[in-house]
């Protein structure tokens, strides 16, 4: 995995539905590597891309996609300044 040299909360997402929660959404950057063991039962596959071809990929939907992170995306985007 990866740590982060800069976390920043930019958003909380309130959901009422199926799914009940408040979800803090954060933007993490600098990001170097760590040998963090994974939680049980849990797989991380690390695929590096610019940010621009991960919006489209989770735009197009071509990966099981989440409304949470969509706004997390969409955030981050927003954030960093981005226009594409």
């Amino acid at each position: 995995g990866f740590d982060a040299k800069k976390l920043e909360k930019i958003g909380t997402l309130l959901r009422d539905g199926r799914v009940r929660g408040k979800f803090h959404i954060y933007l993490a950057q600098d990001l170097v590597p760590s040998k963090k063991p994974c939680d049980e039962h849990e797989e991380v596959k690390i695929v590096k891309m610019p940010f621009k071809k991960a919006c489209e990929i989770f735009l197009k939907q071509k990966v099981d996609v989440t409304q949470t992170s969509l706004v997390g995306l969409i955030l981050a985007k927003e954030r960093l300044g981005l226009r594409f």
